[in-house]
């Protein structure tokens, strides 16, 4: 498993792969930025820190929703078009480590890209909540769920797009199904309060929805849900061993 992670590793030095993994929150975080310096009057309440942390927690949380989605597309499409446009799984698959192994290697170090991405947003956050004068009644708890539910949700999206972009040369339609998947997360962000109750009854069924639904916002109200965050987890966990089964059978050219 080292020798698989430490070969995507050195691979990925050559792309721009890691600098997305810090635009993705350093864009969140200055469109926020930018958003409140120009209209912060209108805004911010004075001496409500507790109100103002929760509408910059939402605001947040609709910009990250979409990076998110969109950058497990381009992590996965990029790091498995490296072995497509090379052709090198030849050369990749010759190293002493099974298939299987090679096929996690690429979950693990996109999964641990996505958790750093994730962190620098709750820092990020952190930050610009400080910045703008919000130093009582801090979230801490809030914050962490904004970031992390989400990033936990998305495993199960993790493990369907990479199965697509690892099988298929073509990255075409792993991409269309990943902006596809974005616009549906970002629809069941609109949901209503009423509407976020009764989701359950389909939602479970759509791995796309679960990090939006993972920690939604209506009013400045936070509601967090870990089934969703199971559910994500659950899903990774089917789709991965389906894809590792596909990939153990792919025929190497």
């Amino acid at each position: 498993m080292n020798e698989a992670l430490m070969s995507d590793w050195i691979k990925m030095r050559k792309t721009w792969i890691r600098f997305l993994v810090i635009l993705g929150p350093l864009g969140v975080i200055a469109l926020n930025a930018a958003r409140y310096a120009a209209s912060y009057q209108s805004i911010v309440t004075p001496g409500a820190d507790a109100q103002n942390w929760a509408l910059l927690i939402q605001n947040v949380d609709h910009l990250l929703l979409p990076s998110l989605m969109l950058g497990i597309t381009l992590l996965t499409s990029l790091l498995s078009g490296l072995e497509h446009r090379g052709h090198a799984w030849k050369q990749l698959l010759a190293l002493p480590v099974s298939r299987s192994r090679i096929y996690m290697s690429k979950f693990i170090l996109i999964a641990g890209l996505l958790a750093v991405s994730s962190t620098l947003c709750a820092i990020g956050t952190l930050c610009l909540g400080f910045a703008f004068g919000f130093t009582t009644h801090v979230p801490w708890l809030h914050v962490l769920g904004e970031c992390y539910y989400p990033y936990l949700a998305s495993y199960g999206v993790l493990a369907i797009q990479l199965l697509l972009s690892m099988l298929m040369a073509n990255q075409s339609f792993a991409i269309t199904l990943g902006v596809l998947g974005m616009i549906i997360s970002g629809l069941s962000d609109a949901l209503t309060h009423d509407s976020l109750t009764h989701a359950w009854h389909w939602a479970r069924f759509v791995p796309w929805v679960y990090p939006s639904l993972s920690a939604a916002t209506h009013a400045t109200i936070q509601y967090l849900d870990i089934k969703y965050v199971i559910c994500g987890l659950i899903a990774s966990a089917v789709w991965l061993l389906l894809g590792s089964w596909g990939f153990t059978h792919k025929e190497v050219k």
